[in-house]
């Protein structure tokens, strides 16, 4: 039996701290990611025996490695983050990053990792609700699955 995700120690979130979080950051949220948050923000995420929640990485030049989800963001954590997204900009041009496979204008963060990498869902283009890993330096942008649901499922753990 595969082991299911718990979220613990969410953070209580309401509609007015959603709306807030959407003036703030000029996004109009999808509905399954204003559930998220007002469900799941700052919590913790593992698998209900306690291990973490392992996820595979291919980037575009074949390399793979993994990661692992950590804590959902909260509200506080996503302003702050939103002051210094200047470097998903600086990701773009120095990894020649084509606006076609993610543009960093569309990232808005959703989860923190153990490896210290961000996961972004893209708001808005072509490439609407698709997942986004960016590394904290060293790899960019790595394109995960085609929804945040099916990055969950994907997870599994290491014993």
């Amino acid at each position: 039996m595969k082991n299911k995700i718990i979220f613990k120690n969410p953070l209580e979130t309401t509609d007015s701290d959603i709306k807030d979080i959407e003036e703030f950051t000029g996004f109009i949220l999808p509905e399954n990611i204003k559930a998220f948050f007002k469900f799941y923000a700052n919590s913790e995420i593992m698998f209900n025996d306690n291990t973490q929640c392992f996820f595979d990485l291919i980037y575009k030049d074949g390399w793979d490695t993994d990661d692992a989800l950590q804590q959902v963001e909260s509200l506080k954590s996503i302003k702050e983050k939103w002051e210094h997204r200047g470097y998903l900009k600086q990701f773009q041009k120095e990894f020649d990053v084509n606006s076609e496979y993610v543009d960093h204008e569309k990232l808005f963060p959703l989860i923190e990792t153990y490896g210290g990498a961000q996961i972004y869902i893209a708001i808005g283009g072509d490439y609407d609700g698709k997942i986004f890993h960016v590394d904290n330096g060293d790899f960019g942008f790595c394109y995960l699955t085609e929804s945040l649901d099916e990055l969950l499922n994907k997870c599994y753990s290491i014993a």
